[in-house]
Formats: C-alpha cells, structure tokens, sequence
C-alpha cells in the first residue's frame, strides 16, 4: 500500500475597512467646510498683513507601526489561512483527489479581468494595500526643503484676499451690466467647489508661484537612491515633462460623449483651458478636486489619504502600461471596461439618450429653434451679429479648420451645411459662465438636422505664466484661442467630433462642436462612500493618464511615457515619494481654496446682495 501525505494550504486575504458612522455634509454647501476645525482664515481685509501661514494638512502624518496605529487600534487587514488536513488515500483514489484538488484550485482563481486592459486589472499581492507609510520630507538645510516649504504654505494675508477679487473677478466683469454680473457671481459663490471649477486662472498663477513641478522634482533628486545612469534627474531637462494637458482637470471636467464606433465612452471633455505643459498641472489640480469632493461628500481624512494614494498609483501604472505599444491611442473606458458607479452611469446614458430627443427639445422641427426657459435660448440682439455668424459658416472658413480625414468627417457639402439658424444660449458653465455662446442649426439630412455649439475662447490660464520665448512658441503653434482648443480635443480623445473646428466672428476666435444629445456628467455629490469614491478616482486617474500619454508632444525617445517611466519604472521609492507628495500639495491647497472661496463669498455678500438672494431662492 502506497501512503501518500499531501498538505494542501489555502490562504485567503479578507480586507475590511471600517468606516463607522460618518458625519454626512451639511445640504447648505456655502457653510460647508471642506476641512475640520483646523482650517485658517483671512485677515480682515484692510486690516494687518500677517504673512504666510504654514499649512496644517487634513491629518497630521503619523507613524503606524506594525502592530497598528498611534493609538493602538489593531489593523484593519486581517489575514488567515485554512489547511486542509493530511490526506491518506490509495493509488486507486488518487484520480479522484487530483480532480478534487483541480477543483479546489479553481475555487481560488481570481474573477476573470480578461476583458480589461493590463492598467486596469487588480494587481492586488495580499497585503493591505490601504496602509501606507507616512513620509517626512525635509524642512531644513537643504534648496529642496525650501522649494517644498513653499510648495505647501498657505496665504491668509488680506492682500492675497485683495488679489483674489480684484485680478480674477473684478477685472473680468467691469465691463458686465451688473444683472449679469449678478447672475455670474450667484452662480460661482454657491460653495468652494464651484468657486475652484471657475478659477482655473488662479491655479495656473499659483502653480508657478509656489513651483509645485520644481519642488516635487527636487524631493525625488534628494530621495534618488538609484545609481543606474539611465534614470539620471540630471538628464531631464525643464520641458521633459510637458505633455498636452486639459489645464482644468476637476471632477466635473470629465464626461460622456459618443466615440467613432456609436459607443458612449467617459473621458476628458472641457479643453478651454488646454495646453502643453507639464503634467503636474492636471494631476495636482485633480488631486485637489478630489480632496474637495471627498470631504463634502463625508469621507474621513484617512480615508481621503487612502483614495489619494490609489489616484496617484493608478496614474503611474496607467502611463507605463503603454510603454512598448500604442494602445493609449485607441483605449476607451466604455460600459465594459468601467467599473461602480461610473459603469450605471455609462450604462443609463447609452440607454436614455437620443438625437431625435435633442431636437424635440431645441427645435420646432420645422428649421427653427425653440427660444423659451427650458432652452435658455433667446434672440440675437441685432441682424449684424447674425448675419456676422452666418457668413462665419462658409467652406471657407468654418469649413476649413475641420478635419478633413479621419471617422465620419463629412465631406463638405454647401446644402448639408446650410445654416437654418442662428440663436444666443444663456448661462451655461461655471468658468465660462456669461461669455457669449451661441446654437447654430444646420440642415444636415432630411430627417436630422444638426445642432453646433458656438463658445467664445478667451485666453487661458496658461497665458498668465508663459515666458516670451514660450508665449512666441505658442503663437507659431495655434493662430488664436479657439485653434488651441480644437487642437488640444483632438490630441486628448481618442476620437474627435467630426464637426469640431472654429471660426472668427467680428475678429473674436470661438470653438465649434457638434452638440451631443450624449453629453452628460456623473453626479459627484452622490459618490458618498469609500469604496465609490476610490473606484471612481482610479477611474479618473486612468482616463488622464492615459490622455497625458496620447498628447504626447515629443517624439520616441522622449515621448511623455518613455519618460515617466525612466523616472519611475525602476524606483519604487520615486512612486512612493512622488504619490506623497502629490497628495501633502493636494490635502494643503484644499484648504487654501476654501480660504479664497470665503474670501470671495464675503466680497460678494456685501457688494452683490442680490447674488445671494437668487440663490436662496433657486434652493426654495
């Protein structure tokens, strides 16, 4: 009798987060603080300038040792294993005990990810990958300390209160008859998470300002432990990093829109403030947007810890997933590939969106659009400016900045593109709120006319910090605004809306797109548990980097990917750092922008009353 001992051990990682009972966000948002009581304010405007304020962060960084946290709460993550017992079977039964054992085995294979991309497959190994060591990063004695004591300092000084109304508002709207200002500020002060989606320029001033991209740099120079010469910092040079970017990367910049196949797909969707620059200037301002969010929607400070380091993880691992192939040029996060509330969302608008529904809505469907408050479209002022946008839709002109090859282009046809007309869309956006925007109808088919949407380009933020040599760059590159904004949709998506292109109405560049009856966006403030929320972010994290790597504007060997991944692909301690302290920028200038927002809450309380009273009344 041949005795066979077989010992068969099954380990299983279960992960439980508690979360306990969670205190949920006030439904008034304009007192709602995105921080606890450590949060900072202004000095009295008029009243003495205290200077610069070192940041507290959401949660101070403390140590966790291996056996828990600093105050000896056992970890969450537990692990156990079960063994099943010795075994003892004949020769006759071993058939039967391998088909058992294949049996058991399959048990423990994972659900299959065949089906998802290699950057959005789990890579989970069994350990808690929610518990992270906190990193202190150098205070004293050295440039790179200094540059970082910048990059998280927060200003409460009344004149950076004075800055904040005067440059970035009341410049803007001087020239504003005040009803419209009115009804711009009732729309931007409603809390610190509109107010940040209207100020991208103030980003933009103070990217540069505190030299974020300089600081992080310096922290992985300092930190850099790894001798092979291929990943040399001293090799990169300033615009190593600079890629195309949205310039305006929030929670609600990014949307649904119909791709070349009729598929809805989620991805970036608001280009006004696009450019090429360094690529931190769409993961900081995201990381921010995240924080904000996940405060308001109530979620811990940990836990806005955990989600951060997952974002900034699933970036990292997006952009190198492409090196070697050129998949970022054709993936898309469709109902298929993504995943919690993002995937109904996807889901609910392939099935409750249509064009014929678009037009029943805009349109008398005799060639005319319907002007009332349900569209907020109303007349043209005068048959100048209208004839002014009509003559602006020639083959010529609007015809000749559209794509000419690609998905779907229409070959331009003089009855196809007639314009039927010509009609003023009112209050739409947040940054954009109030700047001229117009619906242009085109005859397109019997059956199916088409509808563009015509928005001024004004500047963007990115005008603000330019030097001369790059502002001449710049303008070798685009011919106006508009031109930068077409150019930068075109290398951010995987597929571009055949109708986008431009046009110049009385020496003023605006942007042309087809308006999408697919057009839509998330719902963030519903996002209110852990576990969404992370899944959600990853989901983010992978549709910007994967953006980032497609607007590439260097060539191999120094395409954007190549060159994250020299950085990163080999210093598992440059990822650490870097996630870090991505994340400390991201918990300090949340709280600077709710100090701004309150700011210019109290400028608008006391200058525009009626601001205020329009939106008590919009919430009864």
């Amino acid at each position: 009798v041949l005795l066979v001992t077989t010992k068969i051990h099954h380990t299983n990682t279960i992960h439980r987060e508690h979360i306990g009972q969670r205190e949920r966000a006030s439904a008034m948002r304009t007192t709602n603080r995105v921080h606890s009581a450590s949060a900072t304010s202004y000095d009295s405007i008029g009243g003495s300038s205290s200077g610069h304020k070192t940041a507290r962060s959401i949660g101070e960084p403390r140590s966790r040792n291996i056996h828990g946290n600093e105050n000896g709460i056992h970890d969450d993550s537990r692990r156990g294993s079960r063994s099943f017992g010795s075994v003892l079977l004949f020769p006759a039964l071993m058939v039967l005990f391998l088909t058992l054992s294949s049996l058991v085995i399959d048990q423990q294979q994972p659900e299959d990810s065949s089906r998802y991309p290699t950057h959005l497959r789990s890579h989970h190994n069994g350990d808690d990958d929610d518990n992270f060591e906190e990193i202190e990063f150098p205070l004293e004695g050295s440039a790179a300390g200094d540059l970082w004591r910048r990059a998280v300092t927060i200003n409460a000084t009344s004149a950076r209160c004075r800055t904040i109304v005067d440059t970035f508002f009341t410049d803007k709207v001087r020239s504003l008859p005040r009803e419209r200002v009115v009804e711009t500020y009732a729309k931007q002060s409603v809390d610190a998470n509109v107010f940040y989606r209207a100020t991208a320029s103030i980003f933009w001033t103070d990217f540069v300002d505190r030299d974020w991209d300089d600081a992080v740099y310096g922290l992985l120079k300092l930190y850099d432990d790894n001798d092979d010469d291929e990943y040399d910092f001293d090799r990169l040079i300033d615009k190593s990093t600079w890629t195309w970017v949205t310039g305006d990367q929030h929670l609600s910049n990014f949307g649904a829109w119909l791709n070349r196949h009729g598929k809805v797909v989620f991805s970036v969707n608001d280009f006004d403030e696009a450019a090429i620059y360094d690529f931190h200037m769409d993961v900081l301002r995201l990381a921010v947007s995240i924080t904000n969010h996940a405060a308001a929607n109530g979620l811990t400070k940990n836990e806005i810890k955990k989600v951060l380091k997952h974002f900034t993880e699933k970036y990292l691992e997006t952009v190198m997933g492409y090196v070697g192939n050129e998949n970022a040029l054709t993936f898309e996060l469709t109902s298929k590939t993504a995943k919690g509330k993002l995937q109904k969302f996807l889901q609910d608008v392939e099935k409750d969106n249509s064009h014929g529904e678009q037009l029943e809505k805009y349109t008398d469907g005799h060639g005319r659009f319907l002007r009332n408050e349900d569209t907020r479209l109303v007349s043209i002022e005068t048959e100048e400016l209208k004839n002014a946008i009509r003559r602006a839709f020639s083959s010529t002109q609007y015809g000749a900045t559209m794509m000419k090859t690609g998905w779907h282009v229409p070959v331009w046809d003089d009855d196809y593109f007639a314009v039927l007309d010509v009609t003023r869309r009112l209050g739409s956006g947040v940054g954009s709120y109030g700047v001229d925007r117009f619906y242009v109808l085109l005859n397109g088919t019997d059956d199916q006319n088409i509808i563009l949407d015509v928005k001024y380009e004004p500047a963007g933020g990115v005008s603000l910090v330019l030097t001369k040599e790059d502002r001449a760059w710049y303008n070798v590159l685009f011919r106006n605004e508009a031109a930068r904004a077409v150019e930068a949709q075109r290398r951010l998506t995987s597929y571009t809306d055949p109708y986008t292109g431009w046009v110049q109405i009385n020496g003023n560049p605006f942007l042309v797109r087809q308006r999408s009856p697919w057009k839509d966006s998330p719902n963030i403030d519903k996002i209110d548990k852990y576990d969404d929320f992370k899944t959600f972010a990853e989901m983010v994290a992978t549709v910007t980097a994967t953006s980032h790597t497609r607007g590439t504007q260097a060539k191999a060997p120094g395409e954007f990917k190549q060159v994250i991944m020299s950085i990163f692909g080999q210093n598992k301690r440059a990822r650490e750092i870097w996630g870090h302290a991505v994340r400390k920028i991201a918990e300090a200038y949340a709280e600077q922008v709710q100090l701004d927002y309150e700011c210019f809450r109290r400028h608008v309380e006391q200058e525009y009353p009626e601001a205020i009273a329009m939106q008590n009344s919009d919430e009864d």
